[in-house]
């Protein structure tokens, strides 16, 4: 049901599509489930635990260590609203302009094979460099680095949720899927199949 939705949504103008956003979050506030101030600080408090990282060591799980342990003495509850702006932050960077920016492994044309992990894992590692570094790709894909990836910052939460209880299993789902191909609009004019209509087809 939420896929037809979706996909109904996108058809719409984009006009429509920001009138239809705005209705929900007036929703939202309406019965108080919006709450712009609670979101950034929760969008400031990942960017604290992402600036943690350690640069000046040479192996990931090194670079992760102290986020791991920041990220871990907070409540399940924060590490969760850890890993859902973690996927949307990803989802905002999996486009076709950034793609093309990659390095050696850029989106070409549609014949070149395109790795869609490389994507994920170069989008991780444009997450990892921090706020500002961030915006500066989305408003700027020519900024994106070149043949850099960080596939380990993915695994940040449930590291923390491991050191926290002792289990590094948890449900994992999240209200954005940061796969590639999943932001289907933003890699128009391509008429990419997002991982949900991949799976459906198998």
């Amino acid at each position: 049901m939420f896929y037809q939705l979706e996909q109904q949504v996108l058809q719409l103008p984009v006009h429509e599509q920001l009138e239809l956003v705005e209705k929900i979050i007036h929703n939202l506030k309406t019965f108080g489930i919006y709450n712009p101030i609670s979101y950034k600080s929760e969008e400031n408090a990942f960017w604290d635990i992402i600036d943690s990282l350690d640069w000046n060591k040479s192996n990931e799980e090194a670079i992760l260590e102290p986020a791991t342990v920041k990220l871990s003495k907070l409540s399940e509850k924060e590490i969760i609203r850890f890993r859902e702006i973690l996927a949307e932050k990803l989802y905002m960077l999996d486009s076709l302009s950034i793609a093309k920016n990659i390095g050696e492994f850029s989106y070409k044309n549609e014949e070149d094979y395109f790795s869609a992990d490389s994507f994920l894992y170069a989008r991780a590692f444009i997450v990892a460099r921090g706020k500002e570094f961030f915006y500066k790709v989305i408003s700027n894909p020519e900024c994106t680095p070149k043949d850099s990836y960080l596939e380990s910052i993915l695994y940040l939460p449930n590291l923390a949720q491991q050191l926290k209880t002792g289990k590094y299993d948890f449900d994992a789902n999240t209200r954005f899927c940061y796969e590639t191909y999943s932001n289907k609009s933003a890699w128009l004019p391509l008429e990419v199949k997002s991982p949900l209509e991949l799976a459906i087809e198998d």
